[in-house]
């Protein structure tokens, strides 16, 4: 599964995967991860995944991802 590969890559972000700042890319992981998690039903287990989890959770308390949220 593409988030196996994911996975090393969120526990090296500090705190983002290029640092300090967000960019593209930590938006890329962050919503992709959310939309698996919303539409799996279950299916991925984050608890296999807690690096993702956490990386998706940081993004999503930002102002940004804060003002579109998921519907």
């Amino acid at each position: 599964m593409a988030y196996d590969l994911f996975e090393p890559i969120a526990a090296r972000a500090k705190p983002w995967l290029g640092g300090s700042t967000v960019r593209q890319n930590d938006s890329t992981i962050a919503v992709a991860w959310r939309l698996t998690q919303f539409n799996s039903l279950g299916l991925i287990d984050p608890a296999h995944y807690p690096a993702l989890a956490a990386f998706s959770m940081a993004a999503e308390a930002l102002p940004e991802f804060i003002a579109g949220p998921l519907e």
